[in-house]
Parts: C-alpha cells; structure tokens; sequence
C-alpha cells in the first residue's frame, strides 16, 4: 500500500491523527498508508495533487479549505492527551524542542534592545522560514491557476525535472516553476515550450525552508497561443533583416581588426564577472578603458540599454579606442534576450565605427547583438583571447627569443670561464715564480743528500780505522808496518775519494746555481737588459709613455733616469 509523508507540527498532530495520520517513531516522520491522501491531509502533504482524494473538482476544494481550516481548531480541543500514546508523543516534542532551543540566541541574551526592539522578540530565520512555510501550506495555495509567457527553458536535471520560469507578459515578473519528473507527459513537446508560449498551469506552491525560495510545482498545463515576447522578437528581427543590419557584408573581417591594439574599451558591470575575465586575458598585453554599466537587471531593463548605447558612443569616438567589447558574465535567458535583442541597442551597434564585439551570450543563446556586431563570442574571456592574439604570439616569440638569448649567454660564458681557468691554471704552471722554487727544492735535496752520503762515507772510513787501529796494536811489528802502510794507503786513498766526490757535488751545485741565476728576471740584467718603469709603474708599451716623460731604466747595479726625446711605434 503506498506511503505519503507528512509535514506535521506538534500543535497539529491530534488534528492529523483523527485523519489517520501515525508518527513513525524510527525516522521521526508523520505517514499516511493508503490509496490517496484524504484531504483533511492535504494541508500536509507536498506531493503531486493527483494523489489527493478530489484533486480536480476544481474551486470547490480552494472552498472546502476554509472550512476544514475552521473544523481545525475543533479537532484540537476535542482531543485531549490523557492517554499514554499521546503523553509519550508530547514529551518527545517536547524534549526535541528544548534541545533545539538551547542553543538558540534569543535564550541567551533577551534584555538587549535593538532598533526599539528587545532580542527576545527576533524570530530566528528557522523561526520565520517555519512561519512562511505553514502560509504556503494552506489550502488556498493548494491548486491555484496561473497564466503567462514560459521563460528560462531548459535541460532537466539530474533527476528528469524541468525547472524555468513563468513571466508576466505586462511587467516582466517571474515565478519559479517545476514539473516533476514523473508529471512530464502533461508538458507541451520541449521544443515548443523552448518556443516560449504563453500558457495557463495549475498547480500548488510549495515554500522549501533550507533554500528559502516558492517554487509552484504545476500538475496541469496547457497552452494558450505564442508568447508576446516571441512574436515581438520575430517581427523585429525580420524588420532588421530587412533593412540589412545583419548583412555579413557590413561585419569587419578579422583582418580587418587591428593586430596590436595599444587601447581597447569595455561596456559591462565594474563589478562583474566579465571585467575580471577580460582583464586576466588581456591586461598584460594592452590597455583597457572600462565603461561601467549595469548588465544584469530585469527591473532596470531601459536602463542598462541606455547607460550601453552611452558607453557604446563614448568609446567609440575616442580615437586610442581600437576595439569594443560588449560583455556579460551571467544572468538568466530571459534578461539576455530582452536587454540584447533591444532595437535601440542593435542600431547603436550597427552605427559604432569602431569594430566592436559580443560577448554576452551563452552556448546555444542567439541574441540579436550577436547578429549585428562585427564578431561575437559566448564569453568574455573568450573575445579578449581573440582580440590580444597577436600581441600575445608577439609577447611570447619575445620571450623565446630572450630565453634563448639567455641560454646562449650563460653558456658562452660557461665556456669562457672554463678557459679561463684553464690559462690561468697554465700560467701558474709555467711562472718564474714557480720554476725557482722547484729548482730551490732540487738544489736543498742535493744538498742533503751530499751531506747524508758524505757523512756515512767519514763514519764507514773511520770504523775501518778504528778496526785496522784496534789490529795494529795486538799485531807483530811486521804486520804493524804492513797494516801502516796499507792504512796510508788507504788515507790516501781515501783523501782522494773524498776530494773527487766534493768536487762533483760542487761542480753540479754550481749548475744548479747557475741555472738557478738564469731563471731569475735581475740575473738578465748583468747581460746588458734593463728594466723601464715611469713613476714605479712598468711601462709595457710605447702607449704608456709620452715625448718629454721622465722615465727610470733600472740594470744590474743601480737606476738611470731618462727623458723621453722621441717615439717609434711598431705594427705588430
């Protein structure tokens, strides 16, 4: 047996219980089980009006609903909670009231005064969207039947419901609407309702407390002949057509757009979407001249056309204006066609010298401006892109080439450093400097090692003495004599290894020394070279000197000052 929900306040359960309504304790819900709600329920339930009892007698249950509203109180009264179902009931309310309200505001500070009222007399927004949500759910909003032209047609959602809005075709108001997803075989063929008819809905409104918004939710719909908005469009494009503001011939071709605009004006909201889209597009390759004007608005509709064919004007007798864009970053359809299929705004874009751009549309939405501007695109990032392009290939070749200029930089002077090190590295290792301290180092190892060998060589022939000493005097006198002889020969002998060994290690230390003198730079001056400074500084080249300075020629053994008395330069 089919289930309804049920929206029911505590005050008003034994009213709904005497209609056979029951609390379901696990999920905190009232229900009704059965074929169809019965209308003393009606006033609770939110669902489709076909699955009220009598749903379509017309007027006569908008009637009924004062009386049953009437019979209301009665049920109240009469039924009384003596008994333990209701007690448990009530202090279940009550106990979930207290924990809601123990957080609440007014609870806490009641005494304050503001603007002439204490806080305790504030209703909270839960306390106020309860308050509007117990009016809609009245049976005079139950089934109630409107007219007027469909607006804001779209793609159903997620679920197959198809939300838009239904406008007054005098003022222009609009009504949030739905047709759930399970009530569509009542719509009209989508394409049509795409056509914005006017047509005549029944339905009931229904005030959703977490958004905050009435939406009438239609069960019968049927149409009463084609919108009067839709008309108008179509009368007025094809009077435009007629007198050729539309003529592809009389857009600018892209050529015809300048490259690199140094200047480019906008006519949108300073404080809307499409400024900042444009502006992150293009303010980095030119400057932007913003009219501020008021694009979203179904309220101020002459007003924002006025203050666009203002700004339209404005820029486009300023000479360093070189591109016009038209933007929008949102609103409904419905406000899009009306602003911007404006007359007045069509021929003023149509009369603009300047190439101007659209860019106030969505994908799919076809406004007239669209028609007459010289190109038109569905987003304003979109149009700035278009407009920039070139400056912006020519901002990022500039980059590439100051990449590549870097890169080719850092790497000669990669290379240059390597060099570098590397004839310095050869420098050091050829240096004068460095040559005498190796010689030094030769010279002070032969010198060591001279004294080391000729030590050992005194310390070995004195041992053998001592030896033939220590033979001599235990020996016989003739081998005394012997030994003394051979001893003066080896003396000798000896006398002369020693002086022969001195005289070459002498003879090559005298080399060393030699070779020594002839890497140092004053050894060269004995040979008839001298050194040139003037005032302590080397002069390296006949530059560094002029006809008539007093230079110091400094030789071997003293200084020779001089005057310059002529200069001969050489090619070299």
């Amino acid at each position: 047996m089919p289930r309804f929900n049920l929206n029911v306040k505590f005050p008003e359960k034994d009213y709904a219980k005497s209609f056979g309504a029951r609390f379901d304790w696990d999920n905190r819900i009232w229900f009704y089980e059965g074929e169809k709600v019965p209308r003393g329920l009606a006033v609770f339930y939110s669902g489709p009006g076909e699955n009220v009892e009598g749903y379509g007698e017309g007027r006569r249950e908008v009637d009924r609903g004062a009386d049953r509203e009437a019979n209301r109180e009665d049920h109240r009264e009469a039924y009384a909670d003596n008994n333990e179902e209701a007690n448990r009931e009530n202090n279940i309310y009550n106990n979930i009231e207290e924990r809601g309200t123990d957080t609440r505001v007014d609870n806490i500070a009641d005494n304050r005064i503001l603007n002439g009222k204490r806080l305790s007399e504030y209703m909270t927004v839960a306390d106020f969207q309860e308050q509007v949500a117990s009016l809609f759910n009245t049976a005079e909003y139950l089934s109630v039947a409107i007219r007027g032209e469909v607006a804001n047609f779209d793609q159903p959602d997620s679920n197959g419901n198809y939300w838009f809005d239904l406008k007054d075709k005098v003022n222009g108001s609009l009504l949030k609407c739905v047709i759930w997803s399970s009530n569509t075989h009542i719509m009209p063929k989508v394409e049509k309702m795409r056509e914005k008819p006017e047509v005549a809905v029944i339905g009931r409104f229904k005030w959703f407390e977490m958004g905050g918004k009435a939406t009438l939710q239609i069960f019968k719909i049927a149409e009463i002949g084609e919108g009067v908005s839709n008309l108008e469009l179509l009368q007025l494009t094809q009077k435009l057509e007629e007198e050729g503001l539309f003529d592809p011939r009389h857009h600018k071709k892209d050529d015809e757009f300048p490259k690199y605009p140094k200047c480019i004006g906008v006519v949108t909201s300073k404080s809307g979407k499409a400024i900042r889209d444009i502006s992150r597009n293009a303010i980095q390759f030119t400057k932007i001249y913003l009219y501020h004007s008021q694009v979203q608005s179904y309220s101020k509709i002459q007003s924002i056309v006025d203050e666009m064919i203002k700004g339209i004007k404005l820029l486009d007798e300023m000479k360093e204006v070189e591109v016009i864009i038209l933007g929008r970053g949102g609103d409904s359809n419905e406000t899009l066609m009306t602003v911007y299929n404006n007359e007045a705004l069509i021929r003023a874009v149509f009369a603009c010298k300047t190439p101007i751009i659209s860019a106030v549309g969505h994908e799919g939405d076809d406004p007239l401006l669209d028609r007459v501007a010289d190109k038109a695109f569905n987003a304003p990032s979109t149009a700035a892109i278009f407009v920039v392009k070139h400056l912006k290939q020519q901002v990022e070749t500039l980059e590439n080439y100051r990449n590549s200029f870097k890169l080719l930089m850092e790497n000669r002077i990669s290379r240059s450093n390597l060099e570098l090190n590397k004839k310095v590295n050869e420098l050091n290792l050829h240096s004068p400097e460095k040559l005498i301290l190796e010689k030094k180092s030769k010279i002070s190892g032969y010198i060591q090692s001279f004294g080391s060998s000729l030590q050992y060589q005194v310390s070995d022939y004195r041992r053998k003495l001592e030896y033939y000493k220590s033979g001599i005097v235990h020996a016989p006198e003739g081998l005394l004599v012997k030994n003394k002889s051979r001893l003066d020969i080896q003396k000798q002998n000896l006398r002369v290894y020693a002086n022969g060994l001195y005289e070459a290690r002498k003879n090559r230390y005298m080399l060393a020394v030699k070779e020594l003198n002839g890497l140092s730079p004053t050894a060269k001056l004995i040979n008839g070279f001298g050194y040139i400074s003037r005032n302590d500084n080397p002069v390296n080249s006949v530059k560094d000197i002029d006809q008539g300075d007093e230079i110091q020629i400094t030789i071997h053994d003293g200084v020779i000052n001089a005057e310059v008395k002529n200069i001969e330069k050489k090619e070299v």
